[in-house]
């Protein structure tokens, strides 16, 4: 029986039912209402010819095939260039767009109205709650890369990025903030930004010199030079209005051309490619020398197989040529010797006529003057292969072509007839050296233990054949040879004191200004050889290796085996490669194992030295990538 004080009650207990509900209800809608407000992060950046201001800066989503996915957000720059964007989380590819506002032209002093759009293109990029995105820089280098690229997928974007980051010595286009030039600041800035704000004040003057009618015009003449991969007709422009700017009153930076890289590099682009478009026939043209060490296959262990060369190669554009030994572990060299029937295709891959039992990969680099060589012999009972470097001879040398900071890498075996498995080894070093042949050898890695401290090197020279000598041990020999760009040296040292007696093939790559990711992106042609480290003979430990890696400048990519001495492995994908400032390459790596791999100064170079310490598994392996022209 339910009684009025009863039904009381359950009214009021209804009626605080329905005030939860009402509260619960209040509280998720806010809920759902919060939730479904983006969080906004910064995309920031700097818009410079010189600083941008009051410029519109746009921000696009890009799709994968290079359309414009969406747009993200506007911002008008500060005085100093500086912008900022409010946008919803974004990652992958961005392209932003600056136009309209006013900077002061370097060349004249003059406050002139900004009429060229520069664009900047980026990919792989991520966010964070905290900082954001970017910073990244838009400026007329940005635009040229941009032009380059045409359709801006991943791809062309990282391609065109690189090219024209190398242009200026391998400085970031799309993160180095310019400096203002001609501001007393710029004294004292970080050198990537001056010398990008270097650049920058050339355009200007370019045009006061007469050689461009406006930014925009420079843009165009120096993208649709850079098209090649070379500057063979704008470069000489460039380089003279460089100059002028840095003796002009204007010039605040208090450095002239020998204080900056800028020059050099315009000029290696003027002179040659840096990165060129596909092969043909024509690369083979020139005169090739090199060094070789021989080793046998894996699964034999047969000291005769041990054994190195050290050649000329004259090269035709028809196939045909000369080879001439210069040294060999065989005695005697043989009379030049002509052969024909080589080929090269548009991807860069060689071919040439082999013997029976007989395989060979050859590739060549992106800058058209570097060849590496794997070489198998099968036939019972010469079970060995070969691994060649070959350089291109640029027409002279001088001392002035040995200063620099070079990274050296190196293999050694037994001499041919030795089966001591003590004369195994390895070594990397960073050697730097002046243009009176002095300089400091600093050991990297050794297979002779702990590194020692830096020693002072001195009597390196080089002839105007570009052959390099210096002084060594008694009964000990080198051959260094460098290559046309004066980036390069292939080494092959022998120790001949008895109880030593083993030979090492070494590279040395010249260090760059600085790198950056983009310097990664691209397709690799990778090559190397193993054997078993000092002090083990494990037969199984003898090996090479052909692969290609396609790298985004992100870190990621693919890994596909050509050929190797063991079954090739379906293509894998890799990430987490990363390279910094000092164009050392890292990546992730399996207990036990060690790599030290470094990036030349061309950035289509790269040289590893490996090693496996895994009990059981202890092997060493050099390997060199070379980066593949489009």
């Amino acid at each position: 029986m339910i009684t009025i004080k009863g039904l009381f009650c359950r009214l009021y207990n209804i009626r605080r039912l329905l005030l939860f509900l009402a509260v619960g209800l209040l509280g998720l809608a806010t809920l759902l209402a919060s939730s479904e407000k983006p969080h906004y992060i910064t995309l920031s950046g700097i818009a410079s010819k010189a600083p941008i201001n009051s410029g519109t800066a746009t921000a696009f989503a890009l799709n994968p095939d290079g359309s414009l996915l969406r747009r993200l957000g506007t911002a008008t720059t500060g005085s100093d260039g500086s912008f900022s964007i409010g946008i919803e989380p974004y990652s992958k590819s961005i392209f932003i767009e600056v136009a309209g506002g006013t900077y002061t032209d370097e060349a004249t002093g003059n406050t002139v109205t900004n009429t060229a759009t520069l664009r900047a293109a980026m990919t792989g990029v991520s966010f964070n709650f905290t900082t954001g995105i970017g910073p990244f820089t838009v400026t007329p280098l940005t635009e040229i890369a941009v032009r380059l690229a045409g359709t801006l997928t991943q791809a062309n974007i990282d391609q065109a990025n690189t090219l024209v980051s190398n242009l200026i010595g391998g400085i970031d286009i799309t993160t180095t903030s310019p400096a203002d030039v001609t501001n007393v600041a710029s004294a004292t800035a970080e050198a990537n930004g001056r010398d990008y704000g270097l650049i920058l004040a050339t355009i200007s003057q370019m045009i006061f010199d007469g050689s461009a009618t406006g930014v925009d015009d420079a843009i165009t003449q120096i993208s649709n030079d850079l098209s090649e991969g070379k500057l063979n007709t704008s470069g000489a422009n460039i380089s003279s209005s460089l100059a002028n700017f840095l003796s002009s009153p204007n010039n605040q930076t208090g450095i002239g051309l020998d204080g900056t890289v800028l020059d050099e590099s315009i000029n290696t682009f003027t002179s040659g490619p840096i990165i060129s478009k596909g092969y043909s026939m024509e690369d083979l043209n020139g005169t090739w020398r090199g060094a070789d060490i021989n080793t046998p296959q894996k699964g034999f262990f047969a000291p005769q197989w041990f054994g190195f060369d050290v050649e000329t190669l004259t090269l035709n554009s028809d196939g045909t040529g000369t080879v001439t030994c210069i040294e060999t572990s065989q005695g005697a060299c043989d009379p030049p010797d002509s052969f024909s029937g080589i080929v090269m295709s548009s991807e860069g891959i060689m071919t040439t006529p082999l013997d029976p039992n007989e395989a060979s990969d050859w590739v060549m680099g992106a800058n058209k003057n570097i060849i590496v060589e794997i070489f198998r012999q099968s036939s019972t009972g010469d079970e060995h292969h070969v691994f060649g470097v070959s350089v291109k001879k640029a027409a002279s040398y001088s001392m002035a072509d040995l200063v620099g900071t070079w990274y050296m890498m190196g293999i050694a075996t037994p001499q041919i007839g030795i089966s001591n498995s003590t004369l195994f080894g390895f070594n990397a070093a960073e050697i730097t050296l002046q243009s009176d042949g002095s300089g400091t050898y600093t050991c990297i890695a050794s297979s002779e233990g702990p590194c020692g401290l830096p020693e002072s090197l001195s009597g390196m020279s080089i002839s105007s054949d570009g052959i390099i000598t210096a002084p060594q041990d008694p009964n000990n020999f080198s051959n260094m040879l460098m290559g046309e760009n004066k980036d390069i040296i292939v080494e092959l040292f022998r120790d001949n004191n008895t109880g030593s007696e083993q030979h090492l093939l070494g590279v040395w790559v010249k260090k760059a200004a600085s790198y950056s990711m983009a310097d990664l992106a691209g397709t690799w042609y990778d090559m190397g050889i193993d054997t078993p480290q000092k002090g083990f003979s494990n037969p199984d430990h003898f090996g090479f290796a052909f692969e290609t890696i396609a790298l985004q400048a992100d870190g990621t990519g693919t890994e596909t085996c050509i050929s190797a001495s063991d079954p090739c492995d379906p293509p894998q994908i890799i990430s987490g490669v990363s390279i910094n400032s000092d164009g050392i390459v890292l990546g992730p790596l399996e207990p036990n194992v060690a790599s030290n791999t470094v990036m030349g100064a061309s950035k289509d170079i790269i040289i590893s030295l490996f090693r496996d310490n895994n009990t059981g598994n202890e092997l060493q392996g050099l390997g060199l990538w070379l980066k593949k022209a489009d």
